[in-house]
């Protein structure tokens, strides 16, 4: 394993406190007394400021929280809190070595201290499509390891005994958009604001409205931005004319497009992936394609790349939200159910039994469980819990069998992270989507670049989330927040743009040119030989079908990448491989 632990902060007394590797610029310190604050991470604070803050902290766990995306690290009088985010593009992991806790943002690290071997149980509900359930989307692969949960923070008291204690809440869904509005816009601005460096270029994606508003919010305060768009060769996605107006509209806005003929396609170079990650990253058949713009924005010098991962879940909402709105305005919430419905060509019996008729929490997991086999309905409504998670056709019955055991025992006492069903499916999605997106992050960082993404700071998803869901989640307009949250900042017609490139076409191009390349990963599988897939009928499936459908996508992403992870961490039984920051 490559442990890079090339700085070091101590306590007053002179003990190791805080171990690892991290970018210049991106830790402040402060202390007073016998209390010491750090702050590790994207932000503006100062070592002044955070001397002031310990200074008049009143209890380890007192301390505030700051503009932009950082740990928070709290020792004071030998006990110590440690906090990251309210979704999960912070994460905390501890472990218990000699009665002492650890913790660590990268499990890896952890798993190599102690030794410890992968989790196959935990691996089992990886292969879940699209993934597995809360609370079980955020189990550790490692044995030995805990992922602490998010918004969760850890106290460490003088002993070396650690307990959890949750620290935020997401607020109640009142605002209306008159008053939501310029709150989540302020958030935005200030979160693109501390990102800002002193010196060096900032470079942004700019595709859809979400990376659009960031890169016109930075031009906006610096005055000059370089934006990178990718030409697609599907005529139905207008990404780069879309683009192109925002710059013409924009004068602080250089754009460069970057030629079909650099980008790489899906499922490219899967047997020679050198990336360490702490846990398996479900975007792996993705990862040279997302690659691409880290590699353009080192080439032009950038000191921070802003894109827009995490709009999705700001700037609209999972339709369950209808239902809580059905007593209150009956009206309004039948007609958007009726939009929904249209819109996915729901069943009828099926969309009012979920309507009508819902299920608890632990119902529902229990439920999940007994379900894991059985074809994906595409015209099943989406107005439950989450989505069915699915196995895939080629995991064994022993790893179906784990799976299914670990969401039985989670539905004896399982908490939803709201009661209220639409706030619970967007939690999960954003817990999901930062969750791939920390990974994202050390891809770039592994290319030397930072990649900023605002709109999973916590001061920007507690202020979406606080507006009512009747002026945020809607049917018959796309995120429609996001047209008055950057009014007066992106260019009027490409505020109020409707379309969104997805490139549906590039899983089909890529598997056509890749096919044999995945068999032959397949076919020399890890995944096989610890037993959770049976791969060779994987790749015997592939190589006798011409499929390319989303539904074999679906099968194929979580495989590949438990595959590919299991690859790069060298895996043996043990943490022999990774990579420590």
């Amino acid at each position: 394993m490559r442990v890079h632990a090339r700085r070091l902060v101590t306590h007053p007394g002179g003990r190791p406190w805080l171990v690892g590797d991290w970018p210049d610029g991106a830790l402040a310190v402060g202390r007073a007394r016998d209390t010491t604050v750090a702050l590790l991470g994207q932000h503006a604070v100062t070592a002044e400021g955070l001397t002031a803050v310990a200074e008049r902290l009143t209890a380890p766990g007192a301390a505030p929280g700051f503009p932009g995306s950082a740990h928070l690290l709290v020792s004071s009088g030998g006990a110590q809190h440690l906090r990251g985010s309210v979704v999960r593009a912070r994460r905390l992991f501890r472990a218990t070595a000699h009665g002492v806790a650890l913790v660590s943002d990268h499990a890896d690290v952890l798993a190599h201290l102690l030794d410890a071997p992968v989790d196959e149980d935990a691996l089992s509900l990886r292969l879940l499509s699209p993934n597995a359930p809360h609370p079980l989307d955020s189990l550790s692969t490692w044995r030995g390891v805990r992922a602490v949960p998010a918004a969760t923070a850890v106290d460490v008291d003088r002993r070396g005994v650690a307990r959890e204690r949750r620290w935020w809440w997401a607020p109640e869904p009142v605002l209306p958009a008159a008053e939501g509005v310029p709150l989540l816009r302020a958030a935005i601005a200030e979160a693109v604001r501390v990102r800002l460096p002193r010196l060096g270029e900032v470079t942004a994606d700019l595709g859809g409205i979400d990376s659009t508003g960031l890169c016109c919010t930075a031009a906006r305060a610096t005055g000059r931005v370089l934006a990178c768009t990718f030409a697609n060769p599907d005529p139905a996605d207008d990404d780069v004319e879309w683009a192109r107006r925002t710059s013409a509209d924009l004068d602080a806005i250089r754009l460069h497009v970057i030629p079909v003929e650099r980008q790489a396609v899906r499922y490219v170079g899967l047997g020679a992936v050198t990336e360490v990650f702490d846990e398996p990253a479900l975007f792996a058949p993705d990862l040279a394609r997302i690659a691409v713009p880290f590699d353009w924005a080192a080439e032009h010098g950038s000191a921070v790349h802003l894109s827009g991962y995490g709009g999705d879940e700001v700037f609209s909402g999972a339709p369950a939200w209808v239902l809580s709105r059905l007593r209150a305005d009956p009206r309004g919430a039948v007609r958007d159910l009726r939009g929904y419905r249209a819109r996915g060509r729901w069943r009828f019996g099926a969309t009012a039994r979920q309507a009508l008729l819902p299920r608890p929490y632990r119902s529902w997991l229990r439920g999940a469980a007994t379900g894991l086999r059985g074809p994906v309905d595409d015209r099943a409504p989406v107005l439950d819990w989450f989505l069915r998670p699915t196995a895939t056709p080629w995991t064994t019955p022993e790893a179906e069998a784990a799976a299914r055991r670990l969401l039985l025992a989670a539905a004896r006492d399982a908490e939803p992270l709201s009661p209220v069903r639409g706030q619970h499916v967007d939690l999960q999605l954003m817990h999901g989507g930062s969750a791939e997106l920390r990974k994202i992050t050390q891809l770039a960082a592994a290319r030397g670049v930072t990649l900023a993404t605002p709109y999973y700071d916590d001061a920007v998803v507690t202020a979406a989330l606080s507006i009512a869901p009747a002026d945020r989640v809607s049917p018959w307009r796309y995120k429609r927040l996001a047209e008055p949250v950057f009014r007066d900042v992106v260019p009027a017609a490409s505020a109020a743009r409707q379309t969104k490139g997805d490139g549906a076409t590039s899983h089909a191009v890529g598997l056509a040119r890749h096919r044999a390349e995945v068999v032959e990963l397949l076919e020399d599988s890890h995944a096989h030989r610890l037993g959770l897939v049976d791969a060779r009928a994987a790749a015997a499936a592939l190589r006798s079908s011409v499929d390319t459908s989303d539904a074999l996508a679906g099968d194929l992403y979580p495989l590949l990448g438990c595959e590919v992870w299991l690859r790069t961490v060298g895996w043996g039984g043990s943490a022999t491989g990774g990579a420590a920051g």
